[in-house]
């Protein structure tokens, strides 16, 4: 910076800095009189932006965890709810963390807000799309792990979709066959 007999200081400051100088005005018939003065240069401010574009689908009753990104500005963020709602059963957390596990099939659409320390704020419009849950499908395998008389015997049964908790129960009639004495099936 720079400072003309005019009385403008100018330029571009090259970095940050706290600084005080004396300053002496004199008018045409040579009076003067002299001032202490400060400036401050503050770092060059980055624009907070929202990285965060897309939001990856959800399925009804399926964990959900995704991160929301920005960057710029002064961090940490602060992330909420401008308009709309999150599909039932997720979450906005202040850190910019959606989770939970969705209850209902839709698409729903929301805007979220960043805000960071020095207090800007940016808006970014997104959505969810939550599919109903795939097809209830066993997950263990047509042959079980072999057993011994007089052992302890434990196998847990695994599913895929449809909505937990699941029930486990053996079909009664002798054509689908028997459990094995001293085994039970808990549900």
């Amino acid at each position: 910076l720079t400072l003309n007999q005019g009385g403008v200081i100018s330029g571009t400051p090259e970095r940050a800095v706290t600084t005080s100088f004396a300053l002496r005005l004199t008018d045409a018939v040579n009076v003067s009189v002299t001032s202490t003065l400060s400036l401050t240069i503050n770092p060059a401010v980055q624009l907070l932006t929202i990285e965060t574009q897309s939001l990856a689908d959800a399925v009804v009753g399926q964990e959900y965890n995704q991160t929301l990104k920005a960057v710029g500005g002064s961090a940490p963020y602060r992330w909420d709810l401008k308009s709309g709602k999150l599909p039932d059963g997720l979450v906005l957390s202040d850190a910019g963390v959606i989770t939970g596990t969705p209850a209902i099939p839709g698409d729903l659409s929301f805007e979220v807000r960043a805000t960071d320390q020095s207090g800007q704020s940016i808006f970014a419009a997104l959505s969810i799309d939550v599919e109903p849950p795939p097809d209830l499908t066993i997950l263990s395998p047509g042959a079980l792990p072999i057993a011994a008389i007089g052992v302890p015997y434990r196998f847990e049964f695994k599913a895929t979709a449809g909505t937990a908790p699941y029930s486990w129960v053996k079909k009664k009639k002798p054509k689908f066959g028997n459990l094995p004495a001293g085994l039970t099936l808990s549900r």
